[in-house]
């Protein structure tokens, strides 16, 4: 795995992690999934730090998700 698609991955875990947890909390169950979500994000984002040769900044993540996506599609 590159580290870009863990990157966008990571996010991607992050972001589904948000709903998750408003509907646990909401529904007033432990937020399990939400609480997973976060851990993996949180591994697939520290993985992709570790082994990109070059350090990520927050204004190079619409290009890397640009760049996987167009891995993906083509």
């Amino acid at each position: 795995m590159s580290s870009d698609l863990a990157l966008v991955a990571g996010v991607l875990c992050l972001f589904l992690m948000l709903p998750a947890a408003v509907s646990d909390f909401a529904a007033s169950r432990p937020p399990w999934g939400a609480i997973v979500l976060f851990a993996i994000g949180g591994g697939l984002i520290t993985l992709a730090m570790a082994t990109s040769p070059v350090a990520y900044q927050i204004t190079d993540l619409p290009v890397v998700v640009m760049r996987v996506i167009g891995r993906l599609i083509h």
